[in-house]
């Protein structure tokens, strides 16, 4: 039986050395989603994830289009599950000696 969900992360800095976003505001503007990861089976998802940076989280979610799949709506799910984190984040009281505003 294939996995419904297939996933893998596409890391974003593996050119050590080549690629500071850090400290090269010219490779910040070259942060990119990558490529994709399809679905395995008929009637599953291929999701591939990517932290960027700090501020940057990207998604790619393929499906085939029949079996009932929804990528549009499947990505719209992941979208508001990390808003609803966020949401939960933002109402913590701020940490003792927090510098964060």
């Amino acid at each position: 039986m294939p996995w419904t969900l297939s996933t893998s992360q596409t890391p974003q800095k593996q050119t050590e050395g080549r690629w500071n976003p850090e400290k090269n505001p010219d490779d910040a503007r070259k942060v990119s989603p990558g490529g994709g990861f399809g679905p395995v089976a008929e009637d599953g998802y291929g999701v591939s994830y990517q932290f960027a940076n700090e501020e940057t989280l990207f998604f790619h979610v393929s499906s085939k289009k029949n079996k009932g799949t929804n990528a549009q709506r499947f990505g719209n799910h992941i979208r508001q599950a990390f808003l609803d984190i966020k949401k939960a984040f933002d109402a913590l009281p701020p940490k003792t000696g927090s510098t964060k505003k």
